[in-house]
């Protein structure tokens, strides 16, 4: 195969914190040829490991293929892949011995990915003007608060100590007390430009800023006039500097000051409760409210309904128990979840027909390892706090379950839990529940 492209390169991809697969659009012989860079926030490169960080896919692959990241690059950060062949020939041509065309075209496509690889590192560096007869060219050995720059001669880089206003006032700061008392103590003796050393290239503006005795003077200098072009203090503005905010943060004023409400959940709407009250995120009005999916995983697993509900449903995908029980769903209240009093019963049709009953909670089917179990199952608030399901089961053995009874609550329903008797496990699927208030 050729090497049809002089890409080398791909990327750099902006992390969103979910996004975890990234093309790479050239031809590698090997997973190992590529160089996988993430980027923090503030522009500190990491080199990733393969395997522990992340993988690849599409090796050898005229147009290329992708990495899949173990974990999703966050927002600000950014991926970038590079092709990384190594420097080395080890294919052996022996003397006489047989020819194969595709072994001596993948060495002379390795050669040419090397070459592209030196190409892109080559286009980042700093390069000279193709007229410049400079040569030899050698940076100096870095060294603290100097900047880099040219020789009088115009032909050699050194570090030079800068001459600006802000680096004299910086070193000014860094006076020890008595050395400021030495300067204090020059007084008003008249100091010219060139007994200052490298102070000589300072304007003369910035030697009457620096001359200023205090803060006030300093503004006089630069004329500023606080009210007028320089903000004066301000309590709520010291109070909004001093906040950590968010994207999606909602600020309000509350009996101390301004604060920062955090983001609501998809869905709810920000209501406000009436004069000296703080503001609050609300459901809905007699709409859906969709709470996240849950991993069907561990022994119980519990969904907040919110308060007024009427009905909620609830959708199940995949889910499988780690041994044969019941697939069990109770309600509870503010006084917990119940346990028990459920008139409950699961039909199930299959090549045998049964009934099965269980009073410990809504029967949604009679489990068995190795099965999958998909089902949508709604749930209706009757008279007083009787509740009642409507739905079917499916599993993956082609039997179905009809789901049936219904349970009285003491009080307003607060909680769903899913669970399992018999000791057993959810291991596998997601369970999703969304739930509608009276209007």
């Amino acid at each position: 195969m050729t090497v049809a492209t002089a890409t080398a390169r791909s990327g750099p991809y902006a992390g969103n914190g979910s996004t975890t697969v990234f093309a790479y659009t050239f031809r590698v012989l090997d997973v190992a040829h590529l160089r996988v860079v993430l980027t923090s926030a503030a522009g500190v490169e990491t080199v990733q490991t393969l395997t522990a960080q992340y993988t690849v896919s599409g090796v050898d692959a005229a147009g290329g293929g992708s990495i899949t990241m173990v974990t999703a690059p966050a927002a600000g950060e950014t991926l970038t892949i590079l092709r990384n062949v190594p420097f080395t020939q080890e294919t052996d041509y022996q003397n006489q011995g047989a020819y194969y065309a595709e072994t001596v075209e993948d060495a002379l496509d390795l050669l040419t990915m090397a070459d592209q690889q030196l190409t892109e590192q080559i286009g980042r560096s700093v390069t000279l003007p193709v007229a410049s007869s400079i040569t030899d060219l050698a940076l100096p050995t870095p060294t603290a608060e100097r900047l880099i720059g040219w020789d009088d001669d115009g032909d050699a880089l050194i570090n030079y100590v800068p001459n600006t206003a802000a680096y004299v006032v910086a070193e000014l700061a860094d006076l020890t007390p008595t050395e400021a008392q030495q300067l204090q103590n020059i007084g008003d003796t008249t100091i010219s430009a060139a007994q200052w050393g490298y102070l000589g290239a300072m304007s003369a503006f910035g030697a009457t800023l620096i001359d200023d005795v205090d803060a006030a003077a300093a503004r006089a200098t630069l004329g500023l006039v606080i009210g007028t072009n320089v903000q004066a203090y301000n309590a709520i503005l010291a109070n909004l500097a001093g906040l950590s905010l968010s994207q999606g943060d909602i600020l309000y004023r509350n009996a101390s000051g301004l604060v920062a409400l955090p983001p609501g959940t998809a869905g709810r709407f920000l209501q406000t409760q009436g004069p000296g009250a703080n503001p609050q995120w609300d459901d809905v009005p007699g709409g859906w409210v969709y709470e996240a999916a849950q991993p069907a995983s561990g022994t119980n697993i519990d969904v907040n309904i919110g308060a007024g509900s009427t009905d909620f449903d609830v959708f199940f995908s995949g889910v499988s128990l780690s041994g044969s029980g019941h697939f069990l769903m109770q309600l509870g209240d503010s006084g917990g979840i119940d346990t028990s009093g459920y008139a409950s019963v699961s039909s199930a049709i299959s090549s045998t027909p049964a009934s099965v009953p269980d009073t410990s909670g809504f029967i949604l089917f009679s489990a068995s390892s190795g099965f999958l179990y998909y089902g949508v199952m709604s749930f209706r608030k009757g008279p007083g706090n009787i509740w009642f399901p409507i739905g079917n089961v499916y599993r993956s053995s082609s039997t179905i379950s009809f789901p049936s009874g219904r349970k009285t609550l003491s009080g307003e329903i607060t909680t769903i839990r899913f669970t399992a008797t018999g000791g057993n496990n959810y291991d596998a699927g997601t369970i999703f529940v969304r739930y509608r208030r009276a209007a």
